[in-house]
């Protein structure tokens, strides 16, 4: 029986944090363990974890700072001992019989399954159906299909994982916006096999103080320029490049583009996300379809 960890970074997150950890530790699946990771928190969100440590199940990691997300999945995934890892913010709660009903297709690279956004009662991704898919990547493109690139609503293969945190080792600022993202394409070279379960197993909480709500648009473009250094790393890296990595560029391109921000831009600032794609074509010689796109971009944007 596959082992499920689950990860909570927890930043100032006093107001849901136990509804998290009570969603977890009330799994129908028993073998799973929560890995909480401290990032730095100065409310009184640990005192509330602590009496829940009694569950061995359970364990707590404490940056002495507040790193960020990113850093906090990263330092959970580094400590998890399952076979398969979900994410979960503090904020957020899990379907009781999730792990029960995930650990059925964990023998996958990646499952993806529905999240419900609690802010307008919708489904995410919509009209999801179960299926076995082998190439996400030309799966999402070809069919036009939308993703959800957060973390949430996913469970990934640990060794997917720490093969594609290790691609982005190195990272040394701290994360603003877009980890998710980021995180999702890096995994990309390394899932083989994906699937689709429709059914909603995740429970997700608008933040409305949240730096994405919030829309703080000078860090999402601080997110292209890391895009950008991310991308030549790999090249410089002279990492092995497949199928699904050859298709990132797109599928960041279509991320970007279904943004609710990018309107925002202003010319220079689009041109930027212009010139990460330009990198992406010239280093991994994308598809007609998204040179075309640019094209127009330029006219429209010159």
């Amino acid at each position: 029986m596959r082992k499920i960890s689950i990860v909570i970074p927890v930043y100032q997150a006093e107001k849901f944090i136990i509804e998290a950890i009570e969603s977890c530790i009330n799994q129908t699946y028993q073998n799973i363990e929560v890995v909480i990771v401290d990032d730095g928190c100065t409310d009184n969100s640990i005192n509330l974890i602590l009496p829940y440590l009694s569950d061995t199940r359970l364990k707590l990691i404490q940056h002495p700072c507040n790193l960020g997300t990113f850093a906090a999945r990263k330092t959970g995934v580094l400590n998890c001992s399952g076979d398969n890892v979900l994410f979960l913010d503090p904020d957020d709660k899990l379907e009781l019989h999730a792990c029960e009903e995930l650990a059925k297709y964990s023998d996958k690279d990646l499952v993806i399954f529905q999240i419900f956004w609690q802010k307008d009662n919708t489904c995410i991704p919509k009209k999801l159906s179960n299926r076995n898919v082998s190439n996400i990547a030309n799966f999402i493109i070809d069919n036009k299909y939308y993703i959800n690139y957060s973390s949430a609503g996913k469970l990934y293969n640990i060794d997917v994982l720490k093969q594609a945190l290790n691609s982005l080792d190195f990272v040394q600022e701290k994360f603003i916006l877009a980890e998710d993202a980021v995180l999702f394409l890096a995994t990309l070279p390394y899932i083989k096999q994906v699937y689709f379960l429709k059914e909603v197993l995740y429970f997700y909480r608008y933040n409305v103080n949240s730096i994405t709500a919030i829309g703080a648009t000078n860090h999402i473009l601080n997110q292209y320029d890391f895009a950008l250094i991310y991308i030549t790393q790999v090249n410089k890296n002279n990492i092995k490049i497949n199928p699904s990595l050859s298709k990132v560029g797109e599928l960041f391109y279509l991320y970007i583009k279904r943004d609710s921000y990018y309107k925002k831009f202003s010319n220079k600032s689009f041109r930027l996300f212009l010139n990460l794609i330009c990198l992406y074509i010239r280093t991994y010689g994308l598809s007609r379809f998204i040179k075309v796109a640019m094209k127009k971009l330029f006219r429209k944007f010159k």
